[in-house]
């Protein structure tokens, strides 16, 4: 049987690098325009007629993904068997890494450390800089605190997606030429990224014994709106995409959606578009209207079930 790329790149992660692997959804396209992802038509059929998944291609195609992440040949075979476009997951703190997802534009300014390490561009205007986790420290979560904003952590219950993904943008994530993992090795994380993730991790571990015994929460599991759930997640992205919708089901136009972001931004996002901002609310405008217009229309049951 032929093997897509996306296989065969996997396999090399997990004989050459002995990274652990997990399958992702998939970004849908119509007409060279991300139009969804494959998680929602399960979820549409047996959760929510109107769910939107706002990270295509983005997120692990089963439960418990950390435990099942893995660098068994047989496995992946297994995996990208069943889904040769499946986008490729790197388990970060299990295979002994921390990544920073971090702007592009933002490095200019000073701000990512050292980024002489392995690095993928991610298709979408950021990148991926690959550090070694330190053997002299608690395991490292995706806990943030004491970062810039504009900068996210994936350690221990994290994982970050590996070229060559498809991104929703229609580009495939690349390993950045002459950092990619089979020019050079990871670094050591750098001492001002490392010390603030120290802190954060030896506060959630005692946070962790004060817990120990009681139930945990899957924010993603949450029955609450999407807006909530990009809130605890502190994803910006899903945040300005929740509430764009919330407007465009509310009836404003597109100018005044623009008008309301322009000053009154709920994020940072938009005023870090270096004078693209304008050009990425457009696009997210026209992401929710597409969303709105071929959304289900509920049943007249969950019409009064709504009221």
């Amino acid at each position: 049987m032929t093997q897509s790329r996306l296989h065969r790149a996997a396999l090399w992660y997990a004989t050459k690098l002995s990274w652990y692997v997990i399958p992702l959804h998939a970004p849908i396209f119509e007409d060279g325009k991300c139009v969804g992802c494959s998680c929602e038509d399960w979820k549409k059929e047996n959760i929510d007629p109107d769910y939107s998944c706002h990270t295509p291609g983005k997120h692990p195609r089963m439960n418990a993904w950390e435990d099942r992440a893995t660098n068994d040949l047989a496995q992946i075979d297994k995996w990208w068997g069943a889904w040769p476009d499946a986008n490729i997951g790197i388990a970060a703190g299990k295979s002994g890494l921390v990544v920073l997802d971090a702007d592009l534009y933002k490095e200019s300014a000073g701000v990512v450390p050292n980024n002489q390490t392995i690095t993928s561009l991610t298709g979408g205007g950021g990148e991926h800089l690959v550090y070694l986790h330190p053997t002299d420290t608690p395991d490292l979560g995706n806990s943030k605190r004491g970062l810039p904003h504009y900068i996210d952590v994936r350690g221990w219950g994290g994982q970050f997606v590996a070229p060559p993904s498809l991104h929703p943008s229609g580009n495939r994530y690349q390993w950045e030429d002459g950092y990619g993992p089979h020019q050079i090795a990871p670094l050591p994380l750098p001492d001002e990224i490392k010390i603030p993730l120290v802190a954060a991790a030896t506060e959630l571990a005692q946070v962790d014994i004060r817990l120990s015994g009681a139930e945990t929460v899957s924010i993603n599991d949450l029955d609450v709106p999407n807006l909530v759930k990009a809130i605890l997640l502190n994803d910006r992205s899903r945040i300005d995409e929740s509430i764009i919708t919330s407007l465009v089901k509310a009836g404003l136009t597109d100018n005044q959606i623009l008008y309301v972001f322009v000053n009154h931004a709920p994020t940072d996002k938009y005023n870090e578009k270096n004078g693209n901002g304008i050009k990425y609310l457009e696009k997210s405008i026209g992401k929710a209207r597409s969303f709105v217009a071929n959304r289900p229309r509920p049943s007249i049951t969950q019409q009064e079930r709504a009221a």
